[in-house]
């Protein structure tokens, strides 16, 4: 399947977003079973998330130059985002994303921009 890689990327992406509102779906509740259960679908939330990465490394690289370079994209940014999301909790024990996020969401989206369309220039 040629774009197997972008559907892993996608439902990585979307998973690692839409983990608290997943949470929220599936168990709304303030009791203490339910704060534990969501809890813990966070958590196999995450373990997915690990798992579909791996999977995705251990997949053939594909040919296609336009694939590649979504992937690149794609990875650069999310990567990007959760980097800045650990660096966040340990230093300024921020657990959500706040206005400043935001500038380090465009500037990563930015630079994976630019070095997106290094790369395209290069493949042509």
């Amino acid at each position: 399947m040629k774009y197997k890689r972008i559907i892993l990327l996608i439902l990585i992406t979307l998973i690692y977003f839409g983990n608290y509102h997943i949470c929220q779906y599936f168990y709304p509740g303030d009791s203490q079973d339910s704060i534990n259960d969501w809890y813990n679908l966070k958590m196999a939330n995450y373990n997915i998330v690990i798992v579909l990465s791996i999977y995705l490394a251990s997949l053939k690289p594909t040919k296609d130059d336009l694939i590649n370079i979504i992937e690149f994209f794609t990875m650069s940014v999310l990567s990007s985002i959760i980097i800045s999301n650990i660096i966040d909790r340990l230093f300024f024990d921020s657990r959500f994303y706040e206005w400043n996020d935001l500038f380090i969401i465009i500037g990563a989206i930015i630079i994976s921009l630019f070095e997106s369309r290094k790369r395209w220039l290069n493949v042509k």
